[in-house]
């Protein structure tokens, strides 16, 4: 571990131990209680715990009795407390600003707001803050929000029948005179629910062709189902989304 992964994983240990402190959920911890909420071993974190102990952060506890009889654990001194309060502070503040829940801004609409915690382990929280910096999301709040309404869209949009908008995109043999027939046949039988159609000569002997549609989701699976199916096309594929979900912001 690196001098920079070391401070990272330090810092974590005293957000942790803060944490489980002002919850009343420990006062103090083992390294291997600790590797269940950080994602390092418990070999990893005795060590960094040890130098924690040097610069005065952590306290040595020795359970004397009991089950866990002679088990080192550890416990934040007053110092380690206002270190873990500060860190914690820095890491949270998009959710502990004054400006959330705690003004009184009647234009804000805060009060709607439901606040919870998530824990992920270590390698997919960094993944998710990679995530998120690629996608230019500004804080965790508002990337999560998004993802859990693209998923409640998806629910409802599963869960029956509903207006809909999407494109139907086939690859097909462009010299197949049995294409076209059928094309222009679904085409009639479905003039309500296609929007237009584009055509693009995307390499010899095949054809793309790309069909907007509206109308009820089913109506719209059963046309994708015959295009798709119909003799000379050689791949395709349906994107389907709700035209007006109600999904709460």
């Amino acid at each position: 571990m690196d001098a920079a992964a070391r401070i990272a994983a330090r810092d974590e240990i005293l957000q942790v131990m803060f944490w489980l402190r002002g919850e009343s959920l420990a006062q103090e911890v083992s390294s291997a209680e600790l590797a269940k909420w950080i994602g390092l071993r418990a070999e990893e974190i005795e060590p960094l715990l040890v130098e924690m102990l040097g610069s005065r952060l952590v306290d040595r506890v020795v359970v004397d009795s009991g089950v866990g009889e002679g088990t080192l654990r550890f416990r934040l001194t007053a110092s380690g407390v206002q270190e873990g309060q500060r860190r914690f502070a820095e890491e949270f503040s998009g959710l502990t600003q004054p400006h959330h829940f705690e003004h009184s801004d009647p234009a804000c609409d805060c009060e709607d707001v439901s606040r919870f915690s998530v824990s992920l382990k270590k390698g997919l929280s960094r993944q998710f803050d990679e995530m998120m910096e690629a996608k230019g999301y500004s804080n965790r709040s508002l990337a999560i929000g998004n993802m859990i309404r693209q998923k409640l869209a998806a629910h409802r949009q599963e869960a029956g029948e509903f207006e809909a908008v999407g494109t139907i995109m086939v690859a097909y043999d462009s010299h197949d005179r049995r294409i076209r027939a059928a094309f222009d046949d679904l085409q009639e039988e479905y003039m309500a629910t296609i929007v237009s159609t584009v055509r693009v000569q995307s390499a010899p002997r095949r054809g793309t062709e790309v069909w907007v549609v509206r109308g009820k989701a089913s109506a719209i699976r059963v046309l994708a189902d015959r295009l798709i199916g119909a003799k000379g096309v050689r791949d395709g594929k349906l994107s389907l989304t709700a035209a007006s979900v109600s999904v709460a912001d």
